[in-house]
């Protein structure tokens, strides 16, 4: 009969994980450590989104925008009630319309009456991934007067959201002059 014990007496000496494992692992922990530490349920302001197609939507964030899910509750007729996910460190919220209760989207409304802005990395790459996802364009991208490269697009359930990376190498001090020069009144904030 084998000793119970006998496994606690197998060297313990290093085992060579395997090549794919170790690949993996290395890249698992590489993303997680490079993500930004900020906890997405914090924050003040969170934006719901009201869509035609709920599930449809949050399907395109998440291919356009990289979004991830992180909730989602539906009711007994198929619609969703509620949804969460994020887009890098924001939360943001998601439902089907439902004009029992007046909650519709731009689709019924006639358009947007808001839109969103996303810092970027590469506002080129990101612009384009979006438009390939089902997103049209509203305003090419382009140098912009206050130091950033937008665009702007609409997607396919009538939000319009801006993309935005900062210009590299801007001065900040050509803000002024060149807020002017593009026919705006750069004002001193209101006293408190």
């Amino acid at each position: 009969m084998t000793d119970p014990f006998d496994v606690l007496r197998i060297s313990d000496s290093p085992v060579e994980p395997r090549p794919e494992f170790a690949a993996e692992l290395r890249r698992a922990l590489t993303h997680h450590l490079e993500e930004p530490m900020t906890t997405p349920s914090t924050q003040t302001v969170t934006a719901y989104l009201i869509v035609r197609n709920a599930a449809a939507a949050l399907a395109f964030y998440t291919d356009a925008f990289g979004a991830v899910e992180q909730h989602r509750l539906v009711g007994a007729d198929g619609r969703i009630g509620h949804a969460e996910m994020t887009i890098g460190s924001t939360k943001l919220m998601l439902a089907d319309e439902h004009p029992e209760y007046d909650i519709v989207g731009p689709e019924s409304r006639g358009g947007a009456t808001s839109s969103f802005t996303i810092e970027v990395a590469d506002v080129d790459t990101a612009f384009a991934k979006a438009i390939d996802a089902g997103a049209t364009v509203v305003r090419p991208v382009g140098d912009q007067f206050h130091g950033n490269r937008t665009g702007a697009l609409r997607d396919p359930f009538g939000h319009q959201w801006t993309l935005s990376t900062p210009i590299a190498g801007y001065d900040p001090a050509e803000y002024a002059a060149r807020s002017k020069a593009e026919g705006y009144d750069l004002s001193e904030r209101p006293s408190q």
